[in-house]
């Protein structure tokens, strides 16, 4: 519904959206979108990128990547991964794994990533995709097991986790980031304000202080910079949502 009425607000530079890869999931995700998540929409900033990590409960039997695929592949279609929903970036982490690490699970999704990480921890299911911030707290009070990070870098709040790419899947690499859009048609020189505003609100220490207890990483550049990134994104998720069959009527 935001990105509606922002698709939909007069271009005049007042009317702006914040939002996560989320954004550009939905135009393959949804089939019945009210607006063109790439025509109806300028690129104003990446915000920070958020890495998820790997989790389990304790009682399943892996205590590395590999131990999982080796799992998985013995048990197809047995383990249980929950997410944020379908669509998520958390589902994606888990589809794209899955994909290129040639195994079968049962993806179970949740209305957003804190239930998933509570069903978890309920024994609901075995495996979960879980923002860093989620699962930290349980991961370091031994609740659950934390088997990699899905960023391309390890994080600052776990930095003896492996990434995924490390433990054994060469290549995989997945992260959440936010970003902010304006409607299409915007003035340029009023993009190129806005642009500018956003990065010196980036350089705030307290701005930089509160994503980084939310281990996020702070990403500098202006939108038009950045763009052929999103579209990369946008495809990479595509791909994803094709093979997996994940839609939403």
């Amino acid at each position: 519904m935001g990105a509606d009425i922002v698709a939909k607000a007069a271009a005049d530079g007042y009317t702006i959206m914040l939002h996560s890869s989320t954004h550009v999931v939905n135009a393959t995700l949804r089939r019945k979108l009210p607006y063109d998540t790439v025509k109806d929409f300028t690129l104003l900033a990446l915000v920070a990128s958020q890495p998820t990590m790997m989790v389990v409960h304790p009682s399943l039997p892996v205590n590395s990547v590999q131990d999982l695929i080796a799992l998985a592949k013995a048990q197809p279609g047995r383990i249980r991964y929950g997410s944020g929903g379908n669509g998520s970036t958390l589902h994606m982490a888990g589809a794209l794994f899955a994909k290129m690490a040639g195994i079968n699970m049962l993806h179970v999704p949740y209305k957003g990533g804190s239930p998933a990480v509570m069903a978890l921890l309920g024994g609901e299911v075995q495996l979960a995709m879980a923002t860093v911030p989620t699962a930290i707290a349980h991961v370091k009070a031994g609740k659950l097991r934390a088997l990699a990070v899905c960023s391309g870098q390890r994080s600052r709040l776990l930095p003896d986790l492996p990434t995924v790419a490390e433990a054994g899947v060469p290549g995989y690499e997945m992260n959440a980031w936010i970003a902010i859009f304006a409607p299409a048609g915007v003035p340029k020189s009023v993009i190129a304000r806005l642009e500018n505003e956003i990065q010196s609100a980036q350089k705030l220490p307290e701005v930089q202080n509160s994503f980084s207890a939310q281990g996020m990483e702070l990403v500098f550049g202006k939108g038009s910079q950045l763009a052929s990134f999103v579209e990369t994104e946008r495809r990479k998720f595509a791909a994803i949502i094709e093979e997996s069959g994940a839609r939403i009527e």
